[in-house]
């Protein structure tokens, strides 16, 4: 699996290349590195480990699955983009475009998590997983900003 990232990857290379010439493409990774996305980067590679973790689910499952089996799925892809939102404070439509959601897929899932009612077993289980996720989420940001 992690094979098909190096060849998306050489593919963006590519065809920025391709269409931007070799010093402006070099131009655009330097300003990535220097404007820290490369933190960013690590942090949402963070948050989708941990959420898979949580839920027992691969990364393509999270991703490309289709199976609805006892929620694991929505659940998880739910949590994702609550702690993309919170965490990133990214905005409805970058979440979208990102994860290539519908907008009101993701409005549902950020709505769904924001309003977890304990007394449902369900859903109580998904707040025991949001409070795990984000406090681990917090302690990987502040060991980060410490170096």
């Amino acid at each position: 699996m992690k094979h098909t990232h190096s060849v998306e990857l050489i593919k963006l290379l590519m065809k920025s290349v391709d269409e931007k010439g070799v010093e402006k493409t070099k131009t655009i990774l330097k300003q990535g590195l220097e404007q820290g996305y490369e933190n960013q980067d690590l942090l949402i590679s963070f948050i989708i480990k941990l959420v898979c973790k949580a839920f027992s689910i691969s990364e393509s499952e999270l991703f490309l699955g289709r199976s609805r089996k006892d929620g694991k799925r929505i659940g998880a892809r739910a949590m994702l983009v609550y702690m993309l939102s919170i965490h990133l404070e990214y905005s409805q439509s970058q979440i979208s475009k990102m994860l290539k959601l519908n907008k009101a897929t993701t409005s549902r899932d950020i709505n769904y998590m924001e309003n977890l009612n304990p007394k449902f077993s369900q859903e109580k289980k998904q707040l025991d997983k949001k409070s795990k996720i984000n406090t681990e989420i917090v302690k990987f940001v502040e060991n980060n900003n410490k170096k």
